[in-house]
């Protein structure tokens, strides 16, 4: 009987422990990573007091700092769910701003090809886009041109930008070929984003101008790149 008991005793203690082997040895399941952390992967981090952003006529050049890594149509509706929108999107850069509110820089189409950069602002919390801004662009056809650039600005948590843009046109391209006239225009803003939104605070240019010279300065020279 002792004998007996004994079998069943060890016999028990091999089962018990070819069921924990069995347990250990099974895989759990991955756990599925959040919408931020999927775009994530292929945004480099950035680190800035502040970052110029501008555009090019050349998007495709490795030398252009914003060129970035394409999107395919699944990670790009994470940012924008527009169908027509998700064959050109790349990501450029990434960064903080506090510790719920991610900032991705990413260049999107534009007109006729992906030649603006725009940021997303991404609550990790929500999970989703919560703002938008276009940062830089550039456009030209028959007469008319216009290009656009955005230093990006951290200050106090707060994310905060300047931007100068201008745009042309060309009489020639009308009816008058002896019509040399060339009108331009030129814009200037200021603009923080609050809570879920990119608020204007000015587009005063003389202020502008004067209180922000040498970016301004700097921007002047990327626009006409």
């Amino acid at each position: 009987m002792q004998n007996k008991q004994f079998f069943l005793a060890t016999l028990l203690l091999l089962l018990c422990g070819c069921n924990n082997n069995t347990i250990q040895n099974e895989k759990l399941p991955e756990q599925k990573k959040t919408k931020l952390e999927q775009l994530s992967q292929f945004y480099k981090p950035i680190l800035f007091d502040t970052l110029d952003v501008y555009t090019s006529t050349e998007e495709e050049s490795n030398s252009f700092k914003f060129k970035g890594i394409k999107l395919d149509s699944l990670n790009a509706h994470y940012l924008n769910d527009q169908t027509f929108w998700m064959e050109g999107v790349f990501a450029c850069y990434r960064f903080s701003i506090n510790d719920t509110l991610v900032a991705l820089i990413t260049r999107v189409p534009s007109y006729y090809v992906s030649s603006a950069v725009s940021i997303f602002i991404f609550n990790s919390r929500a999970d989703s886009v919560i703002g938008s801004q276009k940062l830089a662009d550039v456009f030209g056809d028959a007469g008319d041109g216009s290009q656009y650039s955005t230093c990006v600005m951290k200050q106090n948590n707060q994310l905060v930008t300047c931007s100068y843009g201008w745009a042309s046109y060309d009489h020639r391209a009308g009816d008058d070929p002896k019509d040399t006239l060339v009108d331009y225009w030129h814009n200037y803003s200021i603009t923080r984003f609050n809570q879920n939104q990119f608020d204007t605070l000015s587009t005063d240019s003389a202020t502008i101008v004067k209180q922000h010279k040498q970016i301004i300065k700097r921007l002047v020279s990327y626009s006409y790149k």
